[in-house]
């Protein structure tokens, strides 16, 4: 285990070199590849051990009795999968993991997670605060997803975007299909509605760089 590697991802970010060799003495603790495709966890699976992404992007996936797929995120490394799950008594894993491309991940069974976390109380912190973004994500997205209308979505997304980067020209960091996929609708219809806020004066689109010419008005359609 090459634990100053380790040392990057977020569960383990201030514990040494030395506190982290203590801490997986003796556990049942592997890494796994898992090649482009792979399903990493499934939904009918007990949620049984955390997944941490050390390198590569997976992504999580809901699916319905007609077989339609959601795409619910990407999950890039160096992030955990199923934090809030982990510890929860005969639960499934809440979505299907599968690797988006090759990815190499770090995989600790609860019980192994649970001595860990005794062993060494910054674990413990880290895996609590983690445990508390990855709800604030849950929430986020459960936020988007309760917009009726594609305009809607891509209003907060684009308001999110002037915020984070504070500038009313933003760049998005997704191509049109992801974040068509992302919003759960299809690329056309995406588009289309772009379309419509340019032609409204509300927007104006280059590529991947929007400038926000009504801010006013987008934040009034979330709201209303």
């Amino acid at each position: 285990m090459d634990f100053k590697k380790l040392k990057k991802v977020p569960l383990f970010e201030g514990v040494s070199e030395i506190e982290l060799e203590k801490a997986f003495a003796g556990l049942n603790v592997s890494e796994v590849r898992f090649h482009k495709g792979e399903v990493m966890a499934r939904t009918d699976e007990t949620c049984n051990r955390l997944i941490t992404i050390l390198s590569g992007v997976a992504k999580g996936e809901l699916s319905d009795p007609s077989g339609k797929v959601m795409k619910i995120e990407d999950i890039p490394a160096p992030y955990s999968v199923s934090t809030l799950f982990v510890f929860s008594r005969g639960k499934n894993f809440p979505v299907q993991v599968t690797a988006k491309e090759e990815v190499m991940a770090l995989v600790i069974p609860t019980n192994a997670l649970l001595i860990m976390l005794t062993r060494n109380e910054t674990l413990l912190k880290n895996f609590l605060y983690l445990s508390t973004v990855f709800a604030h994500r849950l929430i986020h997205r459960l936020h988007v997803m309760s917009f009726l209308t594609i305009r809607k979505k891509i209003a907060m997304y684009l308001l999110e975007l002037n915020q984070l980067q504070k500038s009313d020209t933003v760049k998005i960091m997704m191509t049109h299909a992801a974040l068509a996929e992302y919003f759960g609708v299809s690329r056309q219809a995406l588009e289309r509605e772009m379309k419509n806020l340019e032609v409204e004066g509300l927007i104006v689109a280059k590529r991947k760089e929007i400038t926000l010419l009504n801010k006013s008005k987008l934040e009034y359609m979330i709201k209303f």
